[in-house]
């Protein structure tokens, strides 16, 4: 069967990986030019070529040439640079209409023909001494770019607090958002190989001070190694740079290269975070407003939380006398919550508010991924207000939990689609609907044939492949799918509670009786028929025990009293706690 093909998400465009091979350069042949890209600079301009001149003649043995691009200086920068073009033959002059660091040397290095491209600030701050020893790695083929540090532990900086506190901050900034290993973004002594830069200049597209990191960043990320060589840096005091203006541009160079490798900007991010924060604060907000909410799961929950038979069984009470109608995982997680933050209201309704948060930022995520941010956040927004999920992820009933497996699951298929990790994805696929089915059964394998037909229709690679990944998955499936109703089936029966909303005590009358073709059929209790003497436990409890549909029907005669009722706020799924009063005045 051929594969169609997939439109790729947009996170496709994620940095490379794979190390780039580079081959030595001949150092007999070898020759470079080191660009000075100068704005104004006549007061030092000619001090500090001379001086680097003196210092290349004198200690690099490879041919070399310096280049003053002057970036349209309206002082005597350019007659300047005529002079010393005309005295060394070494210098030439490269005239810029327009300003731009950046723009000075993408044009100077696009147009050189030299095998190592350098560049320096016009003050050399740093020690000319480490230019040597820096571009070894670049000659070796070890580097495909070089770059003097001054945040290395061997470093020697001396300089203002402030511009030290933001250089800091700014390269902090940058490794944490953008996940790169280079320490020093912005020191102005680097080199870089010409058949690198022929490779990657053409998508630089910053023309002012944020290059240097734009620079840095994509060689990182098409695979380039970057060597850093620390440097004894000393600040210039007459520097007329704005440290906090330029700082805010590079912070926003940095959202706009975060965007082109399908990661979201940093408008995105705070976009993201504040429907983060609308969703936690809807959710979590004066959550205990329906007490016990469905007195039923929170006698369990409670059960859950003082007893660990009653935990690992899903038990109704502490005594394990009867199972609820529903696998454990609500009433683990539950459980678990009571024995964290002891039994209340509040901490059996938590796990279901986050578990609504998780799934908006599911949504989000998935729907990003392949239609871009705002779509993704308009998806996400739309799932924090629908009035269901709004009822359903403040209540404690388990379809907060099976709604969030499922859309796991969901997820997990969809990056299965992308071509990294399939048997990885799919696996995670299966074991979230595994979750899912021990929450409601088999309402939670409704996306397992759906996944199954498209995967084996559509995905990219070959047939066979295909049909590996599926059983691979599928095992896996099988497993976080059947592990609980397998121990229940063992288990002998005065072991553990009989199970709820049977007539037989039989696992498998619960999975495909009550909670399979029974509800299908609409038949309540399930072709099992009507239920048996162990589940006489007085209409309270038996209101519990019968279907939703019932309960829909059927007023607070259903509730259990005492300290799980909570007043008029307790209740089954259609009873008054979740779609009577409370329900409707919290929409």
């Amino acid at each position: 069967m051929k594969a169609a093909t997939i439109t790729q998400p947009l996170a496709s465009a994620a940095p490379a990986v794979d190390d780039q091979t580079l081959r030595p350069l001949n150092p007999r042949t070898l020759t470079i030019d080191i660009v000075l890209p100068v704005l104004n600079e006549a007061h030092v301009l000619e001090r500090s070529v001379t001086k680097l001149h003196r210092y290349l003649a004198s200690n690099l043995p490879y041919k070399w040439r310096i280049i003053i691009a002057d970036n349209d200086s309206t002082d005597d920068t350019a007659a300047i640079a005529r002079r010393l073009a005309e005295r060394y033959p070494e210098i030439c002059l490269l005239q810029l209409p327009e300003k731009g660091r950046g723009r000075a040397l993408k044009q100077a290095w696009m147009s050189s023909k030299a095998d190592i491209l350098a560049y320096m600030d016009i003050d050399l701050s740093t020690n000319l001494d480490s230019f040597k020893p820096m571009i070894t790695s670049l000659i070796t083929g070890d580097a495909g770019l070089v770059t003097g540090s001054r945040l290395m532990k061997q470093s020697r900086t001396t300089r203002g607090f402030k511009r030290e506190f933001i250089s800091r901050c700014y390269n902090r900034i940058i490794r944490t958002t953008m996940k790169t290993k280079f320490v020093d973004a912005q020191c102005g002594f680097k080199a870089l190989r010409r058949d690198v830069a022929q490779k990657l200049l053409p998508h630089i597209k910053d023309m002012a001070w944020f290059f240097d990191t734009e620079l840095l960043i994509k060689v990182e990320y098409n695979g380039y190694k970057i060597h850093e060589e620390p440097v004894e840096w000393i600040e210039d005091t007459d520097s007329r740079v704005d440290v906090v203006k330029t700082a805010t541009e590079d912070i926003k160079g940095l959202s706009r290269v975060r965007q082109e490798y399908g990661q979201s900007s940093f408008g995105e991010m705070a976009a993201f975070g504040g429907l983060l924060l609308f969703t936690a604060i809807f959710y979590l907000w004066n959550l205990t407003i329906n007490g016990m909410a469905n007195s039923y799961y929170a006698a369990a929950a409670q059960a859950a939380s003082t007893n660990w038979t009653a935990w690992l069984f899903g038990s109704l009470d502490a005594a394990n006398f009867v199972s609820v109608d529903k696998p454990p995982i609500s009433m683990m997680i539950m459980g678990l919550s009571g024995r964290l933050f002891g039994f209340s209201s509040w901490s059996i309704l938590l796990p279901h508010a986050l578990a609504g948060i998780a799934t908006v930022v599911l949504v989000y995520l998935v729907v990003r991924r392949w239609y871009g941010a705002r779509a993704g956040l308009i998806a996400g927004a739309v799932m924090a207000l629908t009035p269901a999920a709004a009822l359903m992820f403040r209540f404690n009933n388990p379809d907060s939990f099976l709604t969030l497996f499922l859309t796991a699951s969901a997820y997990s298929f969809l990056r299965a689609f992308e071509g990294s990790r399939p048997v990885l994805w799919l696996s995670l696929a299966g074991l979230f609907t595994g979750f899912a089915f021990n929450t409601k059964m088999l309402q939670g394998l409704l996306l397992l044939p759906i996944m199954t037909i498209v995967y084996i229709s559509f995905a990219p690679p070959k047939l066979v492949t295909r049909l590996w990944h599926l059983g691979v998955a599928g095992m896996v499936t099988i497993v976080s799918t059947l592990w609980w109703s397998i121990l229940v089936w063992l288990t002998p029966a005065v072991n553990r509670p009989w199970v709820g909303s049977t007539s037989n005590n039989s696992i498998w009358s619960l999975i495909f009786g009550y909670n399979g073709f029974g509800r299908l059929l609409g038949n309540g209790g399930g072709p099992g028929g009507r239920t048996g003497g162990m589940m006489q436990m007085g209409a309270q409890t038996a209101g519990q025990t019968a279907s939703p549909a019932a309960q829909a029907m059927t007023p607070p005669i259903g509730m259990m009293g005492g300290s799980f009722g909570a007043g008029g706020h307790g209740g089954g799924p259609g009873g008054v706690g979740f779609g009577g009063e409370t329900g409707a005045a919290y929409i």
